[in-house]
């Protein structure tokens, strides 16, 4: 195995839970402390959006995941990476599938009325930057070497 990264990267969780761990605690706390509007037609209007929100992230972040299924690259976070993928959606984001969560987090936050639930999106993306990305970026970087860093300089890591 020779070097750390060579098993997988070194992430502390599946992504997608830390994602629905910060929805479930925002719905928790805002059945206490509720911060959303009240029924009305902007709420309506507000569930709309979060419902489109929704969609959008899902099939971006579906996109994804059927890109590296082509490539015949592991879904899984603690898998190595076979290929680096760099088309579909990684064209334009290095992480399009924490990309796609996020957005349809947020959807899903608004269609429920969990106001408290998005203020927690910035403390979900910093602990996926910190705890998931990081160890990421440095498994592909190992794997990868110059190819990786060359992507990286040409793809934004987010959009």
């Amino acid at each position: 195995m020779g070097n750390g990264n060579a098993g997988g990267p070194q992430v502390c969780c599946p992504p997608p839970a830390l994602f629905l761990g910060a929805l479930i605690l925002g719905g928790a706390i805002e059945w206490f402390w509720p911060l959303g509007p009240g029924p009305g037609f902007g709420r309506l209007m507000l569930g709309m959006l979060g419902l489109v929100l929704v969609f959008a992230g899902a099939i971006f972040a579906l996109w994804a995941v059927w890109v590296l299924r082509q490539e015949e690259t592991p879904l899984m976070w603690y898998r190595p990476a076979r290929n680096l993928v760099t088309s579909g959606p990684y064209e334009v984001s290095r992480n399009p599938i924490y990309v796609g969560l996020s957005v349809a987090y947020i959807g899903l936050a608004i269609m429920l009325n969990w106001w408290w639930a998005v203020l927690f999106l910035p403390l979900v993306l910093l602990s996926l930057w910190r705890f998931v990305v990081t160890p990421e970026e440095a498994h592909l970087e190992a794997r990868f070497g110059e190819d990786y860093r060359e992507y990286c300089e040409r793809v934004s890591r987010w959009l």
